[in-house]
C-alpha cells in the first residue's frame, strides 16, 4: 500500500509540473515515482525508500504546489507507512526464536 500511495502521489505532482511548466518539480515527481517503484520492488529497503519519499514530498511542496497538496499529502502518508512496516518472519526465523517448553518443576 505504501507504495501505490507514494506512486498515486507522483502522479499528482507529475501532472502538476506539466501543467504549470515547472521543471523542478517534474524531476522531483520522476524521483518520488521511482522511489515508489522501488518501495514496491525492494521491500528490505523500505525504511532508506520511505524517508526519501518524506523528503522528496517536502520538496516537491517547497518548489512548487506538491501536486496540488494532495500529491505531498499522498507521498508523506506511502512514505510513513513505508517507514513503520516490518517484513513478516519466515517460519524458519519464527521458529528459531521460540523458546523450548520447561518440564514439570
Amino acid at each position: 500500500m505504501a507504495s501505490y500511495l507514494a506512486i498515486a502521489g507522483s502522479l499528482f505532482v507529475l501532472i502538476e509540473a506539466a501543467l504549470l511548466g515547472e521543471l523542478l518539480v517534474l524531476v522531483v515527481g520522476l524521483f518520488l515515482f521511482a522511489v515508489g517503484v522501488l518501495i514496491y520492488a525492494e521491500p528490505h529497503h523500505h525504511l532508506a525508500n520511505g524517508i526519501l519519499s518524506i523528503v522528496l514530498a517536502v520538496l516537491s511542496l517547497l518548489f512548487g504546489f506538491g501536486g496540488f497538496y494532495i500529491g505531498s499529502l499522498l507521498a508523506v502518508i506511502g512514505g510513513v507507512l513505508a517507514v513503520v512496516w516490518s517484513p513478516p518472519r519466515s517460519p524458519v526465523q519464527a521458529m528459531a526464536s521460540r523458546t523450548a517448553p520447561q518440564g514439570p518443576s
